[in-house]
């Protein structure tokens, strides 16, 4: 029967119709019980009564609620109804439209194809994991959410992998899809595999072929094996190739790689998993705007911009590369000389918490840090077999061989970070050095070179760079270098030189640049990227020691939003750079890695950190829902930042869900979400004016990143600081009358304070100070005070009207994800300016939001309490206080790293040269 608006089904009231199909209709219906709309799939009357449909509609809804994936559709309920004995599934209310209902409007730009195809290949890779294979993916399957996130959908072709295989007289079931055409074989035509179509049983290889022929259409707007009837179709599907494309329609040539190795006949020849899939498909993911209109703006402006990449001579070249390809490039660069020939990267370690590698001498092991099983602790890799194995008890971490490959070094933190040496056969561990953060062997094993972090009130924290005879007997500094921390240290291999990358303590990808430090004179030389300011990996020497390589990012807040890197060959001694390849989201400062011998064979192992975060709302008093999300968790967008309007209607967050990052605002009533800036920059850091009409932010609008302000509609943007290179986190006195924000500039690092007109610049605190935040009486603000020397971030409060400190302070560890870890002590205000809540971390180094009480005079503190105890997703990055007290909203991220490596280097040796 037809259900209409009003009628009941069990518990849930029918609200609307909202399609149907071969397999049920579908409804808009409310969950009074829980006060939700929700999806309801009802099982057609003629087919209800037949057992073979009933079993294929309730296997549908056993296989979707056995996966919980943010890229498969939520099964919340099924049953039948007493009253009518109708069977019905129940599931999350989608609001978007299918694939097929957006390629009516045309194929999608390239950087769109591809990732849609990541997220579906995300949500393929859980059912596999479970056991599930879809059987009938195509684009009436894959739903494209408002937020931009996929859903698949239908899993009435699903069936436990290992049944399926055992019961291969299922595929004489026939197909009852609307779009499906009766027959002997189980799926659609047109998006089956080979395999299906000869009936034989269907593993996961054959959702990696459907999803192939999806993202084929969805990029060229043509079905690559369609025919004029279903057996010519099926024909072609086991004996052609895809359709060619006509003139003008030319997919990338990465993209199309990937798409043909989907495609492959032999299902031995395709992708063996979702997940490999997902890999390649997301090194394409981060590219330039897909229209003319776009790059011709990006190519007019980019010699104006500091950030640009050195440009190509000629407007129409440089506008024929962006047209062409340049989506794979990075989305605000001009393009480098190409590419001479493609290098394939693939993950060596799977377990998502695998960093900082290294290689020994000989090439046959890759020392690395992991945290998996939630100790911080040096593991071996052996490449020729990928055994993987833990060296160390931690908590360890910057691995480093001994020129004979028979020790490594590594860093042990506790209280004070110190170096440490074990043989790569175990045994006993031996201290080599105290209050070091890192130590690079010399090539004769003679001399060891490190970094220590030291703290003054004077200066602020600097990095040394020091070296030492190999028992550790006596000790030079060679460099010092002002609220900065020297990474990566590498000895040239001729052992004459050092190179240490050197990043800003308040935002890493500020400022960063590359050392060369003479041994013998202690002289330096800095190697900046091509454009600046960038986040800047750590390097490796080229065999014969003319070169470095090392990899910039294309945006000056890689650390946090994630960014397209190019790795480089840059001269030492000067001269043109040589681009090498691409790579998404290198982790800043720690590209770590090494050549693998021989010398020159154009390898080496890197290392990637992927990050999504999403907004959660917490109740922070009693009787308030406990929480709620505001943005998709586990999606591929970072929203962050949040910050409650003075009303405490609306959030305002930075986000990447734009394609690059922009202020964006949510309506908490609605769910309403809209864009504020949509500028080719970076916009974040926002904050509301306390009247609410305007908004503040930080934005690199200018090359770099000052302090704007806009009408609350995101009208009449202005700039106020010229702070030169770095102005981040503006707060706002209560009466307006003054802008409290800070910067990590060398030449003036600390916290700030100027007229929103950009008058009276003034200084309050000077050192490793950040994310200031104004009380709600406007007279203090609270900062984090950056001491890494001791592994604490401190949160200390100073006087706007004067900078005075007061003596109170939190002291909190360094604790968490390392790229969090000067995020650690970020604060917030209560309403009612007597308590101070702040990311922390408990010794399981999970990052929360804590409550503290505050003092003034700096005694009677009552300890720390958790305000997200067993709630949050991931680690608490950042987050917002309402007007009211009651509510906060939460940034957790979750962090995915891994050791790739890269293979097919154009060189391993820099252009004949000096050295």
């Amino acid at each position: 029967m037809r259900l209409a608006p009003g009628n009941r089904l069990g518990p849930y009231e029918i609200v609307a119709v909202l399609g149907a199909g071969g397999m049920g209709e579908v409804y808009r219906a409310r969950d009074p019980r829980l006060g939700r709309e929700v999806a309801v799939k009802v099982m057609p009357e003629q087919l209800a009564g037949h057992p073979e449909s009933l079993a294929r509609f309730e296997r549908e809804a056993r296989a979707v609620a056995a996966l919980s994936h943010p890229h498969i559709v939520a099964l919340h309920d099924f049953g039948r109804d007493e009253a009518s004995g109708c069977v019905y599934a129940v599931s999350e209310l989608l609001a978007g439209e299918t694939l097929r209902e957006r390629l009516a409007g045309g194929p999608l730009p390239p950087r769109k194809v591809a990732e849609l195809g990541v997220q579906a290949a995300r949500g393929l890779a859980a059912a596999h994991d479970k056991g599930i294979v879809h059987r009938d993916l195509k684009p009436e399957n894959l739903f494209l959410t408002h937020a931009g996130h996929v859903k698949i959908l239908d899993f009435g072709l699903a069936r436990a992998g290992i049944d399926a295989a055992a019961d291969g007289g299922e595929t004489q079931a026939p197909t009852l899809s609307r779009h499906t055409d009766p027959g002997t074989v189980l799926g659609t035509v047109g998006y089956m595999a080979p395999e299906q179509v000869r009936g034989e049983p269907a593993d996961p290889r054959a959702d990696l072929f459907a999803l192939g022929a999806v993202l084929w259409e969805a990029a060229t707007g043509l079905r690559p094996f369609h025919r004029d009837t279903s057996a010519e179709t099926m024909t072609a599907i086991l004996r052609e190739e895809p359709a060619e494309l006509a003139s003008g329609r030319r997919l990338p040539p990465e993209l199309e790689r990937v798409l043909r190795h989907c495609l492959e006949k032999r299902r031995e020849e395709r992708f063996q998993s979702a997940r490999d899939l997902a890999f390649d498909l997301e090194s394409l993911t981060h590219g330039s705007s897909s229209s003319a209109a776009r790059a011709a703006a990006l190519a007019a402006g980019a010699a104006s911009r500091r950030r640009r990449l050195v440009a190509v001579a000629g407007g129409s070249l440089l506008l024929a590369a962006l047209l062409a390809g340049a989506w794979l490039l990075g989305r605000r660069s001009a393009p480098l000389p190409p590419t001479p020939s493609p290098v394939k990267v693939r993950p060596l370690t799977f377990s998502g918490h695998d960093f900082q590698p290294t290689v020994s001498p000989d090439g046959r092991l890759v020392a690395f840090t992991s945290t998996r099983d939630g100790t911080s602790r040096i593991w071996l890799l052996d490449l020729a077999t990928g055994g993987e194995q833990p060296l160390t008890d931690g908590p360890d971490e910057r691995p480093r061989f001994t020129p004979d490959g028979a020790s490594i070094l590594f860093a042990r933190t506790g209280t004070t970070t110190s170096i440490y040496r074990q043989s790569v056969v175990g045994g006993e561990v031996r201290k080599v050095l105290s209050d070091a953060q890192e130590a690079e062997s010399s090539p004769d094993g003679r001399q060891l070179a490190f970094s220590r972090l030291v703290h003054s009130e004077r200066e602020g924290v600097a990095g040394l760079v020091l070296l030492t005879d190999a028992s550790a007997r006596g000790e030079r500094v060679m460099a010092r270098f002002a609220n900065a921390a020297p990474v990566g240290l590498r000895f040239s291999p001729a052992g004459e030189r050092i190179v240490a990358t050197i990043t800003t303590l308040g935002n890493p990808a500020i400022g960063g640049y590359l050392a060369v430090i003479d041994v013998g004179s202690g002289k330096v030389t800095h190697i900046d990227p091509p454009h600046a300011p960038a986040a800047v990996t750590s390097a490796v020497w080229a065999a014969d020691g003319r070169a470095l390589l090392f990899a910039y990012s294309d945006t000056v807040v890689a650390g946090f939003a994630g960014s397209n890197n190019l790795v480089v060959w840059q001269p030492v001694a000067g001269g043109p750079v040589r681009p090498a390849f691409w790579q998404r989201d290198l982790f800043s400062g720690a590209f770590a890695g090494s050549i693998i011998a021989p010398a020159g064979a154009g390898r080496i192992v890197l290392e990637t950190s992927v990050g999504r975060e999403a907004l959660q709302e917490h109740a922070l008093v009693a009787g308030g829902q406990r929480m709620r999300p505001l943005s998709g968790v586990g999606g591929n967008a970072i929203d962050r930042q949040p910050v409650y309007s003075p009303d405490g209607g609306t959030v305002l967050f930075s986000s990447t869900r734009g394609g690059n990052l922009d202020l964006w605002t949510m309506d908490l009533a609605s769910g309403t979400v809209r864009r504020l800036t949509d500028d080719p920059a970076d916009d974040w850091d926002p904050a509301f004016t306390p009247d609410g009409k305007g908004v503040l932010w930080s934005s690199d609008r200018g090359g770099h990143l000052e302090i704007w302000t806009a009408d609350v509609d995101g009208s009449r943007a202005r700039q106020v600081t010229r702070d030169g290179l770095d102005a981040e986190n503006p707060t706002m006195t209560r009466d307006g009358a003054w802008i409290v924000y800070a910067t990590s500039n060398p030449a003036h690092p600390g916290v700030w304070r100027i007229r929103p007109d950009g008058r009276d610049a003034t200084l309050l605190y000077r050192g490793a100070g950040s994310v200031p935040e104004v009380s709600p009486d406007g007279r203090l603000a609270i900062f984090i005070d950056a001491h890494p020397a001791t592994g604490l971030n401190l949160v200390r409060v100073l006087e706007v009207a004067s900078g005075r400190l007061l003596p109170f302070s939190i002291d909190v560890p360094r604790r968490g994800p390392a790229s969090l870890a000067n995020n650690v002590g970020r604060g917030r205000w209560l309403p009612d300016g007597n308590r101070i809540a702040f990311i922390g971390a408990d010794e399981a180094k999970q990052l929360a939001v804590y409550l503290e009480d505050f003092h003034p005079g700096g005694a009677g503190a009552t300890g720390w309490r958790n305000l997200t105890a067993g709630t949050g997703r991931g680690a608490a990055e950042s987050f917002g206080i309402s007007p009211d007290g009651a509510h906060m909203v939460v940034a957790w991220s979750d962090e995915t790293r891994a050791v790739l490596l890269a293979e097919g280097l154009p060189e391993v040796a820099a252009p004949a040269g000096p050295r």
